[in-house]
């Protein structure tokens, strides 16, 4: 076995086009929440990047950049208010009113006026104190604000802050920040001020794709851009592991079906003369948990269960008259050890498996396990367990395809 150096942007632009090949044609929703499976983010973890993604998008920024000017120009409206004095007359006087008022108190001398006073208060103040408020208040549930990260925590810690000391000016202080109208959105975007104000719009057009209604097409988008780059090389790796089984079967002539998302996880299967192949990736499925010695131990000690998951799963049928045969994956990788020190980890936790579900896997022919590590040249011997780099994986899958069948007396295939 030897080192293979690792280039996660390499690693990150094979798998950005090929995330979307295998999943199943189904309506985009569904191939969101495959895809964010495959990424191992469930629907909260979506949410917190296309929060993000808005609150570092270029949208925001120039926002923020925009604001400044906008506050010495605000648009404004006249506000009518009352007012009842003794002294003195501002405004129209209200004569119904005032004589009213002096019946009522006793005044003679009492005038009731309506001075019109300016206001801020208009759709254009609304919407941009409301975006202010918003990169605040998503600024604060990221959890980046208190963090030392730089590059991408200080941009965002930096908008957070300008968006809160622009919130603070005097002239947005009577403006509450609520959320615009349908009919208040299309007022700006008719009104006389619609040229200055559209970094304000540009900004509230990608704060509901993203934040309000997570738009598909821009769901995407935070998907390949973020969701990929931001997992770790472990997961990637995973990952590549997962495209590289499909390609071996497909080249096998294995007919296989796309990936579809089943409780969280994500499943397939595939099919090849009258053999068939489930394959399950970050699940467990319920026939191996099924009398788990790790399951059974914990409910009788009253210990609250903890997940029991290989990275991948396989169910072998040779036959429809023939028993079920399983093979745990484990997956490893890291930059702190050498390359054989890897494989021994997912030996280990392999080991472990086996004792947690000896139910199901006691009595099956060898192998029941395959531990894969970040490297090359290590090919797969027939044995309980199998060690092998992803340039061998199909070998490795076959001989457990053959072993199932009882013709793979070898240790090697071509």
């Amino acid at each position: 076995m030897r080192a293979r150096a690792w280039r996660a942007d390499e690693v990150v632009e094979d798998l950005r086009d090929r995330i979307w090949t295998y999943l199943s044609p189904a309506s985009e929703p569904q191939r969101m929440l495959e895809a964010a499976a495959l990424l191992q983010m469930d629907t909260a973890d979506v949410a917190r990047l296309a929060r993000l993604h808005f609150l570092l998008s270029d949208e925001a920024g120039a926002f923020l950049a925009a604001v400044p000017d906008l506050l010495r120009r605000l648009p404004t409206t006249s506000q009518l208010e009352e007012e009842r004095s003794v002294e003195r007359v501002r405004g129209v006087v209200q004569w119904p009113r005032t004589f009213q008022q002096r019946a009522a108190s006793g005044l003679t001398t009492l005038i009731v006026s309506r001075p019109s006073e300016r206001a801020y208060d208009t759709p254009e103040t609304e919407l941009l104190v409301f975006l202010l408020a918003e990169i605040a208040r998503l600024g604060e549930e990221t959890g980046w604000l208190t963090s030392a990260a730089k590059g991408s925590g200080a941009l965002l810690r930096s908008r957070v802050t300008e968006a809160t000391r622009l919130a603070r000016s005097r002239m947005l202080a009577g403006v509450v920040a609520r959320p615009p109208t349908a009919r208040s959105i299309a007022r700006i975007r008719g009104g006389r001020h619609r040229r200055r104000f559209q970094p304000v719009l540009d900004a509230w057009t990608t704060h509901q794709r993203l934040v309000a209604h997570m738009d598909r097409d821009a769901l995407r988008t935070v998907i390949e851009r973020e969701g990929l780059v931001t997992r770790t090389d472990s997961v990637l790796f995973e990952l590549l592991c997962l495209f590289t089984l499909i390609d071996a079967l497909q080249q096998a002539d294995w007919e296989v079906t796309p990936l579809g998302l089943i409780d969280g996880g994500v499943q397939f299967a595939a099919a090849r003369g009258g053999e068939h192949l489930g394959i399950w990736y970050q699940r467990s499925p319920s026939d191996l948990l099924s009398g788990s010695v790790h399951r059974r131990v914990l409910d009788a000690h009253h210990v609250g269960r903890s997940t029991l998951r290989p990275d991948l799963v396989l169910r072998h049928r040779p036959g429809a008259d023939d028993e079920d045969r399983w093979l745990v994956v484990e997956v490893k990788m890291g930059h702190a050890a050498a390359p054989d020190d890897y494989a021994r980890r997912s030996l280990f936790d392999l080991l472990a498996y086996r004792a947690a579900f000896a139910p199901v896997l006691d009595g099956q022919p060898s192998p029941y396990g395959l531990g894969v590590a970040w490297g090359a040249d290590l090919e797969p011997a027939l044995n309980e367990v199998m060690l092998t780099t992803p340039d061998h994986l199909s070998t490795a899958v076959e001989l457990f395809v053959m072993a199932g069948r009882g013709d793979a007396a070898r240790e090697s295939v071509g």
